[in-house]
Order: C-alpha cells, then sequence, then structure tokens
C-alpha cells in the first residue's frame, strides 16, 4: 500500500451546455466555497492521502478553474477538449499514478468515507477496474489501475470511448479484471434521486441540502442525506423531473430512448415518425 500513488483525478470544463460556469458557482449559494472547491474538500478527506488533480482541457475558458486549484493547494493539469481518455493518461502519466479515481466537477456530494472502502477493496481485489452501482445519481465512483488506462489508450481510438474514458472497459470484460460494487440492496438512497449537478434545479436542490447539512468542520455522509430526504421527502420535488444525460451503445439505442422522450413530453406523432424510420 505504501508504494501506491493514487491520485483523485477530478474532470472540470466551464462550456457546459445546460449550466455553464456550474463548477465556479458558490455552494451553498452566497458560500465563499465553489461547487469544484466542496468536491476539492471531500476529496481531501478520501483515506491513503491521494494526489488531488484538477483536469481540464486547454481552451482559455478554463483558466479560472487553475486559480481555483492554486488557491486550494492542489495539482492541476491540461489536455485535450474532446479526447478525455488521453487527458487522463496524459495526467497520470506526468504525476506517476498507480491507481487513478476519477470524479467529475458537477458531483458535489462525492462520499469521501464510501470512497476510502472502495479504494479499499480495489487494493485488496488486485482489480484493474472497479466501478460501484446502485447509488444516487452523482455518488457512484469508478477507479482504474495506471496499466489499465494504459491499455485503453493504446488499444481503442472510438470516439465514445475516447470521450467516456473508462466505456473500453466495461464493454471489454474479458480483457479486464472488473470489481463491480452494487449498493442497490443496502440503505443508501435511490438510485434515482439526483445528487449531481446538471442544471438550475439541480443546483437549487445542492443549496438547499448544503444549507441543511454542511458544517465548517463536518463532511455530511451519504446516510445523512439519506436521513434528511426519508424525513423531508418534498425536497425531492426540486429536481425530480430533470433528465440525467446517459452514455448509449449504439444509435439505435439512442433512438429508442428518443422516442420514449418525445411520448413522454405528449408528442406522439413526432415519436411515431421517429419509431416509423427504424423498421
Amino acid at each position: 500500500m505504501v508504494n501506491l500513488k493514487i491520485g483523485i483525478v477530478i474532470q472540470a470544463r466551464l462550456n457546459s451546455n445546460r449550466l455553464p460556469g456550474k463548477a465556479l458557482l458558490p455552494l451553498p449559494n452566497a458560500s465563499e466555497k465553489t461547487l469544484l472547491e466542496q468536491i476539492i474538500r471531500r476529496a481531501l478527506a478520501v483515506k491513503y492521502n491521494p494526489e488531488i488533480i484538477i483536469a481540464t482541457s486547454t481552451r482559455s475558458e478554463n483558466d479560472e478553474l487553475e486559480i481555483v486549484a492554486k488557491r486550494n493547494q492542489v495539482q492541476f493539469f491540461r489536455g485535450k477538449e474532446e479526447d478525455v481518455l488521453a487527458r487522463f493518461y496524459a495526467a497520470a502519466t506526468a504525476f506517476n499514478l498507480d491507481i487513478i479515481i476519477r470524479l467529475t466537477a458537477d458531483n458535489p456530494f462525492i462520499d469521501p468515507f464510501i470512497l476510502s472502502q472502495i479504494l479499499q477493496e480495489h487494493i485488496d481485489q488486485q482489480a484493474d477496474y472497479t466501478v460501484t452501482t446502485g447509488l444516487p445519481i452523482g455518488l457512484n465512483v469508478e477507479m482504474v489501475n495506471f496499466k489499465g488506462l494504459e491499455q485503453c489508450f493504446q488499444e481503442t481510438m472510438l470516439p465514445e470511448h475516447r470521450e467516456h474514458v473508462t466505456l473500453y472497459i466495461r464493454q471489454n470484460p474479458a480483457k479486464f479484471k472488473i470489481l463491480y460494487k452494487n449498493f442497490g440492496n443496502q440503505n443508501y438512497g435511490s438510485p434515482n434521486w439526483r445528487l449531481t449537478v446538471d442544471n438550475e434545479n439541480d443546483y437549487a436542490f445542492a443549496c438547499a441540502l448544503f444549507l441543511l447539512l454542511d458544517r465548517p468542520s463536518h463532511i455530511f455522509t451519504l446516510h445523512e442525506i439519506v436521513q434528511l430526504l426519508n424525513t423531508n421527502p418534498a425536497l425531492l420535488l426540486i429536481n425530480k423531473d430533470n433528465y440525467q444525460k446517459k452514455v448509449f451503445k449504439n444509435v439505435q439505442e439512442e433512438l429508442t430512448e428518443a422516442i420514449q422522450m418525445l411520448q413522454s413530453l405528449d408528442f406522439p406523432q413526432a415519436a411515431k415518425i421517429l419509431a416509423s424510420q427504424l423498421l
């Protein structure tokens, strides 16, 4: 364990389509800490003293992220905008990482205690790649050994693999030792809860939870969130109708989802026309 260098690489950018600049929004509202800084704060609580690295693109609009990294005394790395796999591989290489924990800058509720538990299991099981399932949206985590990340980088050039970093591993289980950790049957809340920030309603919900639970000397846990939401379920109405972006296996799957969305939004004719094109 002593010889392993662990890095938490936080994927960040400021040109979000749904909520531009969300990584720099105050959290909670009027706080001195930004959303990204709340993630950094929680990442620093993970055991084994991991290196914290903000990984963004070379676009000038992301210069402010470098300022945040310096202010919080964490590392910073800039790489390709669209080829996120190349960015992660280059960052892992630059900082000599053995294990890379991947976070994104729109998930401020990441639980460092769950993350520490998963990291320990990843090491004990000698997995190439570990991913959780069943946790609320924004709480599932993944980590990969450097050799696994390097194999991805060398073996695939498909755009979807380069954009989503670990998709190649999940689609090629015979090539990697994958550890799946399922929390779905335990008291960790609903996998449909949106503990992520994609748009204004998500941000409002995040502000409400931080105002109710956060303290300067205390990092609240997922169990505390579960207790709060079970006691005050009306809070879940704030962002319950928001749509969660997905990674589709192919165009057919994406179009099927689009038809279902058109039907749910009461566009039956448009759904029918699109469906007819798939026959």
